[in-house]
């Protein structure tokens, strides 16, 4: 195996598009995760999603989905997680599962973009990239060999709160894999050829993603919609471009030195382990790593909703198709109590299953005006955005725009149909065991409800909590929430410049 190809212990790149922004402050990658500008996060925050924050549910909003009607996690599973906080502070979280001789492992930590230094955003991800780069006891490639031949996997990411280590193995094989998560996380000794070539990997990302509308629209929007100096405000390319290189391999220890942590760290082991054995290899390898200085928190505000609507055009004339992106600071936080009832309330307009959403039926499948439609929003430790986004050709840029804010605007006013209210919440409901049939999307649940603190009770209670909802409660949310009139449009692709 030859270091250039090293692909078992790696690092999740921002997007699917090597930059399309995405999940930029989430806390988990399956279900409901937004997209944000790449220069904000690398693409997978943790490991799932409603639980984290926002809207999509691990779903293909192009994709049709059926569910079963009342899906129950608590009937399908024994669900008895045990959680224990070290004495530094580290949370460890283990749910026996012993249908196979599989093991998964979520790990976070409070390392994100959000604590970038000033004029050099792209450290914590270059951070998080480099940690499986090479250790004071192993070079990358004898991690990348030892994970190997157990046939396991470690992927590490960043978002704008969370740096982020997931891994998969055989249960025999779990000491091994703590062992090298533990060292990757404590002892990263970001070597010199690692640390240019990944900084170069990053320029290359950025660089490639210019090219892409979507990624384009994506990043103008978190530039239009949250002011500089906010966590979620995206720099331009030019901008990115020039801090990046700013970056030197030094930043890099000084980062880790105050950021990578016990105290904000959760661990989160599913699989065919014995509990009290998974606690004990927790405190085998992570026991000892101590924290100096006051513990990082994170304090996200609101950002103002624009005062009027604003169209900002990007034109792409080597383009054939128009991203389109409208939208406006939702400000709504995960832990909102509003918050189950604007998830309903985007479910139906744009939701996960999007063909089936109103706007799915109002511009593609009635009119033929979208490649694809959806809505999203996040909400998650910050408060995030909502976003209607849609793929276009420029022949129908305008009657697909104004449909959207037309259906937009009609929802507001008269809210869901009790057959819309009923289908979306029950959706929602039946979708969510999908997510936790595995380990890996089991630990990633669980590691989003220790993150926003909702409880272990959250998983076993989530069908009562949606059933809760009234449709009163989802109108009131569509007349509080959407808000048309301050959204700001981005279209990028070849249209005329302003």
């Amino acid at each position: 195996m030859h270091e250039d190809n090293l692909t078992i212990a790696r690092f999740v790149p921002k997007s699917a598009e090597a930059a399309n922004p995405e999940n930029q402050s989430r806390c988990a990658d399956v279900c409901e995760t937004p997209v944000v500008p790449e220069q904000k996060s690398a693409s997978k925050g943790l490991v799932t999603g409603e639980l984290l924050g926002s809207e999509q549910l691990g779903v293909s909003p192009k994709r049709r989905v059926s569910v079963k009607k009342d899906s129950s996690f608590s009937k399908r599973n024994q669900f008895n997680p045990h959680r224990t906080v070290l004495p530094n502070g580290m949370v460890v979280i283990v749910q026996e599962n012993h249908a196979n001789s599989t093991v998964a492992v979520a790990c976070s930590i409070k390392a994100g973009s959000y604590f970038d230094p000033p004029g050099k955003h792209g450290v914590a991800e270059l951070v998080a990239e480099m940690i499986t780069r090479g250790t004071q006891r192993r070079t990358a490639l004898e991690i990348a060999r030892q994970v190997d031949f157990i046939g396991a996997s470690i992927e590490t990411s960043c978002s704008v709160e969370l740096a982020n280590v997931r891994a998969k193995c055989l249960s025999k094989d779990l000491p091994l894999i703590l062992d090298l998560v533990a060292d990757q996380l404590r002892n990263p000794s970001f070597p010199e050829d690692q640390f240019q070539k990944a900084k170069g990997e990053m320029l290359s990302r950025l660089l490639q993603s210019k090219e892409s509308p979507e990624a384009q629209a994506s990043r103008k929007f978190y530039n239009a919609v949250f002011p500089a100096g906010h966590p979620y405000h995206a720099l331009t390319f030019d901008e990115a471009e020039a801090q990046i290189k700013a970056i030197e391999r030094e930043d890099l220890d000084a980062f880790h030195r105050s950021y990578y942590r016990p105290d904000t760290c959760i661990i989160v082991i599913v699989g065919d382990v014995d509990t009290a054995e998974a606690v004990a290899l927790s405190q085998q390898y992570f026991g000892d790593w101590t924290a100096e200085g006051p513990t990082p928190t994170i304090s996200i505000p609101n950002a103002d909703l624009p005062k009027e609507p604003r169209l900002i055009k990007i034109p792409m004339a080597d383009k054939s198709e128009v991203s389109v992106i409208f939208g406006y600071p939702l400000g709504l936080r995960r832990t909102d109590r509003d918050y189950y009832a604007v998830r309903i309330m985007n479910q139906i307009l744009g939701g996960a299953g999007a063909l089936a959403s109103l706007l799915g039926q109002e511009i593609r499948e009635k009119r033929g005006l979208a490649y694809n439609v959806y809505s999203t929003f996040e909400a998650t430790l910050g408060p995030g955005p909502w976003y209607a986004q849609l793929g276009t050709s420029p022949k129908n840029l305008e009657q697909a725009v104004r449909v959207l804010k037309d259906t937009i605007a009609k929802f507001r006013r008269e809210g869901p149909t009790k057959r819309q209210f009923e289908q979306a919440r029950e959706f929602i409901i039946g979708v969510f065991p999908i997510a936790l049939e595995t380990n890996t999307g089991l630990a990633g649940a669980l590691l989003s409800t220790e993150c926003y603190g909702l409880g272990l009770e959250y998983l076993r209670d989530y069908a009562k909590i949606y059933r809760s909802v009234t449709i009163e409660q989802v109108k009131a949310a569509a007349a509080k929430y959407l808000r048309p009139e301050n959204a700001v449009l981005i279209v990028a692709g070849p249209v005329e410049s302003e």
